[in-house]
């Protein structure tokens, strides 16, 4: 596959340069006081597009792109000495031996003629190697972010299963009853988060069930505990898509460590609300701060969110965390658009 894409750019470059070539010899060439194209400047036209060749597509990349200065320089005179030579004392002494083959005008003055010319076929390979490096190196941070991302996202899925073992097996001293249905429902959620969740992108409506689903089991473990309130605002959602796994990670933070430093009074409160423009997202828990002050701001899964946020919606979200007065309260807000 990288032969052929090579292939392809090479193809694409020669296009490229033989399109501003042309357009170049047409300038060049084209006299309008006598409008017809001559044989010597067909010549002269050669020979400043060998030199240019030269420094295009063998000094450029040997000296000037491996920083090779004092190499290409010296390399580029003899370059141009070569091209003024040959323009000079042969292709002037050819077809026009009376008038400008008679005499040698002097270096300064050939140089005049032929720098300009070889510093626009040099500016073409310029412009051509510049878009293509452009090119690699946002294709480079494309790979670089969706491995980052893959590796974030993986993240998620051991930390999720880890902590709602740890509740059911807790839950399992207590009632064995209801165990079986918090296994249940917990390989719902880990076919969610294992299989459906492999695209970068996920439908809210999909996203909002599996939270609804993942509260719906962690509330049935509070039992008279607590209370927790779900609210979703404006549940049109099917045309809304966003990175699936985000949101879950602050609300299972809230069960977390409401249920591990409080043993009842438990409050829990998640709003969802909805537009056009942008999703709303709150997460609101009690906590006890002696027990539980310590880990609240630490951990992988926030640390996770934050960053699969600065890399999913870098200048499109808003996440505040605030903790005092033994309230938890994570406001996050991000722009979508409808797809």
């Amino acid at each position: 596959m990288s032969i052929i894409n090579s292939m392809n750019t090479y193809k694409k470059e020669v296009l490229f340069q033989v399109v501003l070539t042309l357009v170049l010899y047409f300038f060049y060439a084209f006299n309008k006081h006598h409008p017809r194209f001559l044989l010597s400047d067909l010549f002269f036209f050669i020979n400043y597009l060998t030199g240019a060749i030269i420094i295009n597509y063998v000094l450029l990349s040997r000296f000037l792109y491996t920083k090779k200065y004092r190499h290409f320089i010296f390399y580029s005179i003899l370059v141009i000495s070569y091209v003024i030579c040959i323009e000079e004392f042969v292709i002037e002494k050819a077809f026009f031996p009376y008038t400008r083959g008679a005499k040698f005008m002097g270096v300064l003055n050939s140089i005049g003629e032929i720098v300009p010319i070889l510093l626009v076929f040099v500016s073409f390979k310029f412009g051509w190697d510049s878009v293509q490096k452009q090119f690699k190196i946002e294709q480079l941070d494309k790979a670089v972010t969706e491995s980052q991302q893959a590796i974030l996202k993986s993240q998620i899925t051991p930390h999720f299963l880890f902590n709602s073992l740890n509740n059911i097996y807790a839950y399992s001293f207590e009632n064995t009853t209801k165990t079986s249905e918090l296994i249940l429902g917990l390989s719902d959620l880990l076919r969610y988060v294992i299989y459906d969740c492999k695209t970068d992108k996920k439908n809210l409506e999909d996203e909002l069930k599996f939270i609804q689903d993942f509260v719906t089991l962690n509330e049935t473990q509070l039992e008279e505990r607590g209370k927790v309130n779900l609210s979703i605002k404006n549940k049109a959602t099917t045309s809304i898509d966003v990175a699936p796994l985000l949101f879950i990670v602050f609300i299972e933070n809230a069960f977390k460590h409401a249920t591990n430093s409080l043993s009842n009074q438990i409050n829990i409160s998640i709003s969802f609300d909805i537009n056009d423009k942008e999703i709303l997202f709150s997460c609101i828990n009690n906590f006890a701060t002696l027990n539980n002050a310590q880990g609240l701001t630490k951990g992988i899964g926030l640390t996770n969110a934050k960053e699969r946020l600065n890399i999913l919606y870098p200048n499109s979200h808003k996440l505040t965390i605030i903790d005092e007065n033994d309230i938890y309260n994570v406001h996050l807000k991000i722009k979508h658009s409808i797809s």
